[in-house]
């Protein structure tokens, strides 16, 4: 795998011939028993190993590179923001889907934004498991509903760094933020894949953000974007699989 797998969304980490390997950290034995149970059970999942411990967790993840780490926020010993950096610094293609059992908005808000592709919440149900790891094993988000709402009062200087983008490039961000991918992006603006993909990395650039959740959040919290645009794209209980 590449270096930036935001660039190069659209593509799922599985495929009839290879299985999306998934190393699942939960600090709640039974909770982790049933997700071990119904990714054993789904033949485009492989799980790679689990755990109930941070630092056994980061032993593992770089031992194992897993394609995907499930983790609980709750973990014992965990720090969202510094363990998902490390992470994400160690192993820029790992796709991080968090678990939030009861977790504040900002708590998961953190996560999301040190690197994390997504937020379960641990009431979800098996298809919205499903839909949110088949989101990010293609390098989408999958945001919940209350980080979401959480956003909407933080709006504060994320205006002014607007200003720095061009007409295109806002285009392109209200696009991201609606969870198109590189393709869908090109059919909808008539422009080539690679020119989208020269946008996103301008994008990210002046905004400051290292992947496309980052870039929805920013989208949100400036308002450029609404909340219901953003939950029809991204949240699990929407994505068919």
């Amino acid at each position: 795998m590449g270096n930036n797998p935001d660039l190069r969304e659209g593509k799922s980490v599985y495929s009839p011939r290879h299985a999306a390997r998934v190393y699942l950290a939960d600090g709640q034995v039974i909770a982790r028993r049933g997700l071990r149970d119904l990714l054993r059970a789904d033949h485009r999942f492989s799980l790679v190993g689990e755990t109930g411990d941070t630092q056994e967790m980061m032993r593992a993840v770089e031992a194992l590179e897993p394609d995907i780490l499930l983790v609980d926020l709750l973990l014992p010993g965990i720090d969202c923001t510094e363990t998902i950096t490390s992470l994400r610094a160690r192993q820029p293609d790992l796709r991080i889907l968090t678990l939030s059992t009861g977790c504040p908005p900002a708590r998961i808000l953190a996560a999301l934004e040190a690197g994390a592709l997504g937020d379960l919440p641990r009431k979800a149900s098996e298809e919205e498991i499903f839909a949110a790891l088949h989101c990010i094993s293609k390098g989408q988000p999958s945001i919940s509903g209350a980080v979401s709402w959480q956003l909407l009062g933080q709006r504060g200087h994320q205006i002014q760094k607007l200003a720095a983008l061009t007409r295109r490039e806002i285009e392109i961000l209200c696009l991201i933020a609606r969870g198109l991918s590189n393709q869908e992006i090109a059919d909808q603006a008539h422009i080539s894949e690679g020119t989208v993909r020269t946008h996103l990395t301008n994008i990210f650039g002046k905004l400051a953000v290292g992947n496309r959740v980052q870039a929805t959040l920013y989208a949100l919290r400036s308002g450029l974007t609404t909340l219901d645009e953003c939950l029809g794209s991204y949240h699990p209980s929407l994505q068919r699989l």
